[in-house]
């Protein structure tokens, strides 16, 4: 198994959440990373160290293989953890990103944000 004391950012985790199955965890943060990491091994399956151009405030699971991450700056990524880059780019904020909702019957992303 995995160590138990691993860090899995360089800097501080900002936010956390369970995968839809509950077999993996999504973390991101000031570190500008995110990554899903499986719980049984405390490993990543998934990393992306440079995913925004700022700190990553908040992230939310899209579904099996999505997740969506907020930016200090404002900026909003959804990315397939099947690929590396994001599938989708939302620049409509202005501010630091706190927090995401995602609907999954209507496949509706939601944000909020300081501006």
């Amino acid at each position: 198994g995995g160590r138990p004391g691993a860090k899995p950012h360089a800097d501080a985790c900002r936010s956390v959440k369970f995968s839809p199955d509950g077999g993996a965890l999504f973390s991101a943060g000031s570190d500008r990373s995110v990554q899903r990491r499986d719980l049984e091994t405390n490993r990543p399956v998934w990393k992306l160290r440079a995913a925004h151009a700022s700190a990553v405030n908040v992230c939310t699971p899209l579904g099996p293989h999505g997740v969506g991450t907020g930016d200090d700056e404002g900026a909003v990524r959804v990315w397939d953890v099947r690929q590396r880059g994001a599938v989708m780019r939302f620049d409509e904020h202005s501010d630091v990103v706190h927090d995401l909702h995602f609907e999954l019957p209507r496949l509706q992303l939601a944000s909020c944000s300081s501006d």
